[in-house]
């Protein structure tokens, strides 16, 4: 919203405001043209080389703000401003930026002052509504600061058909290399299943400001699944996480603690537990870049055999999109490890490393759609003792669906997901489709 914001004040002065500034170089007109094709950091880049040599000149700072700011580098566009200001007070165009990049550092008394001059310097009448958005967004902000806990929550019912509930082969029979390929029936229970489900969930994140740097963070979710006739894959969830958040300029830096419980048919199945450590970059206003590291203890009452430890670690990039469609998408990267605490079965623990896509749009206010995908590859650490050889899988995922917004804080989400897990174990190679309706609140 800013920055189209911002786009909307130039286009709406430009035409009223003559800046007086010397006449501009060549690098200059390219910089306009690189800010109107939406490549601020390009203009930025073809005015930095010439800083010391016009640094100081109206119309060269005037242009060299408003690509540091639209390539989230509103320091930098501050001091480009202030030195405009300093010989042009009456600059309308620098003041709206200098106004938007008090904005961005998030110091909003400055912000408001700088907007509020403009607003009495009796600028274009259809310009005022958008100055009064960014200063009722200042607002805001300034009453949410003050608010030091905050607490958000949801809570979704949904109803699907999925076509593999267990995750099985779809294949009858199964030839067994260490019994000289005897060909095996499968029974039931290690064969495709398909069922309907109903599933309800809910949870909530509390955060509390200690500090304008650090962050408290916790939360619990829980979930809960029921099928129409597989009830054996009745399934249960609690997870909670705690920790905190600390902020210093574009760089963000979170630690938390992590721990989940799962039950398959009323009796627990897996215990999980470990920290989480990530620290994110603010590359511009509109894209982070993060990386985090993962380590998690593993525990199965049942089958004491799989109880182990996962590492992981990766990247990943995000980034949104303003406009008549605002989007946001994410792209990561990720590898990781899972042994077993017990050497004799090796053959349980993999490598594994994948990658992650996805984007959500913003249609209308009240409809949006979103699609993701991701990749995983596993090589297992031992030979499967009944196949004689060490099972290799590669995992695709996609899922799809719309969010439509009915009522306040309340959502309906069709939506489908498949997944195709391709293994060189017959029993582990399957498909699955998950087609379900949700119906979401949020409140807070």
């Amino acid at each position: 919203m800013h920055r189209r914001s911002g786009s909307v004040l130039l286009a709406m002065l430009i035409m009223s405001i003559s800046s007086g500034a010397l006449a501009s170089p060549e690098a200059i007109g390219k910089a306009r043209g690189l800010l109107a094709q939406k490549k601020p950091q390009a203009a930025l880049a073809a005015l930095e080389p010439l800083l010391g040599e016009y640094g100081g000149t109206p119309d060269f700072d005037y242009v060299y703000g408003l690509a540091a700011n639209d390539s989230g580098k509103p320091g930098q566009a501050v001091y480009a401003l202030e030195r405009v200001l300093a010989v042009q007070p009456d600059h309308q165009l620098a003041r709206l930026e200098l106004a938007r990049s008090y904005f961005l550092l998030n110091e909003l008394g400055a912000s408001r002052r700088e907007f509020e001059a403009v607003k009495a310097s009796n600028p274009p009448r259809e310009v005022i509504p958008t100055i009064d958005r960014f200063l009722a967004a200042i607002e805001e902000r300034a009453l949410q600061k003050q608010k030091k806990t905050d607490i958000k929550g949801y809570a979704q019912t949904s109803l699907g058909r999925d076509t593999n509930v267990n995750s099985a082969t779809t294949e009858r029979q199964v030839a067994l290399p260490l019994l000289g390929g005897i060909v095996f029936d499968l029974n039931d229970d290690g064969r495709r299943r398909p069922d309907n489900f109903a599933t309800l969930s809910g949870g909530v994140n509390i955060t509390h400001r200690a500090t304008d740097s650090m962050t408290w963070l916790g939360g619990a979710n829980a979930s809960m699944r029921r099928n129409q006739r597989e009830h054996a894959f009745n399934t249960d969830s609690l997870d909670f996480n705690a920790g905190g958040a600390y902020s210093n300029g574009a760089n963000g830096y979170i630690g938390m603690v992590q721990a989940s419980t799962m039950w398959l048919d009323g009796r627990s199945y897996r215990h999980t537990g470990g920290l989480a450590l990530q620290w994110v970059y603010n590359v511009a206003e509109t894209t982070q870049l993060a990386t985090f590291g993962q380590a998690m203890k593993i525990r199965y009452p049942d089958q004491t055999v799989r109880n182990g430890r996962r590492l992981m670690g990766g990247t990943a990039l995000a980034m949104r999109t303003e406009g008549e469609m605002p989007a946001s998408y994410f792209a990561g990267l990720y590898l990781g490890e899972e042994k077993t605490d017990d050497g004799a079965f090796s053959s349980l623990g993999y490598g594994l490393g994948g990658l992650r896509v996805g984007g959500e749009w913003q249609f209308t206010p009240a409809l949006k759609g979103f699609a993701n995908f991701s990749y995983e590859r596993r090589r297992y650490k031992g030979e499967e003792a009944l196949f004689l050889k060490k099972r290799e899988d590669n995992q695709y995922d996609g899922r799809f669906g719309v969010g439509y917004t009915f009522a306040k804080d309340w959502q309906l989400a069709p939506s489908i997901s498949y997944t195709r897990n391709e293994s060189n174990i017959p029993i582990n190679d399957y498909r699955r489709a998950v087609f379900e309706f949700a119906v979401r609140s949020e409140f807070q």
